[in-house]
């Protein structure tokens, strides 16, 4: 015979759901640089979870004749992120007659990195 023991009514805890667009799209890059070459590779698929959005998304861009940018994470963030670096670019070039070298981009994504992470969302890149 089973005996029935009461219990004082538990709550259970609340759980909240909340909408986050941004994910981790994945991705990698590599590089490698001696004295006189550089070689950067990456790999063409755009995921989220298990799911493959495409097998056709590159993730180094060219910015300038000798630059190649190479970004991953979640993929809207690398799109604005291009895209302010090839705005900077633009101004750079207006100002100061030239196209910006490879150092002077360099300096340029830590700056455009620390003032959107300020934001409440901030760059998901790498």
């Amino acid at each position: 015979m089973a005996t029935l023991i009461e219990e004082p009514y538990k709550t259970h805890p609340t759980v909240e759901h909340r909408f986050f667009p941004y994910s981790q799209n994945g991705g990698t890059v590599v590089a490698v640089s001696g004295e006189d070459f550089a070689v950067i590779g990456c790999d063409t698929r755009l995921s989220e979870g298990y799911s493959i959005l495409s097998r056709d998304v590159t993730k180094v861009r060219k910015m300038t004749s000798k630059t190649l940018l190479g970004c991953v994470g979640f993929h809207g963030d690398v799109l604005t992120l291009t895209k302010t670096l090839e705005a900077r670019m633009k101004q750079y070039k207006h100002t100061h007659g030239k196209d910006m070298s490879c150092e002077a981009l360099a300096r340029c994504c830590p700056q455009i990195s620390t003032t959107v992470a300020s934001s409440p969302t901030g760059y998901t890149i790498s």
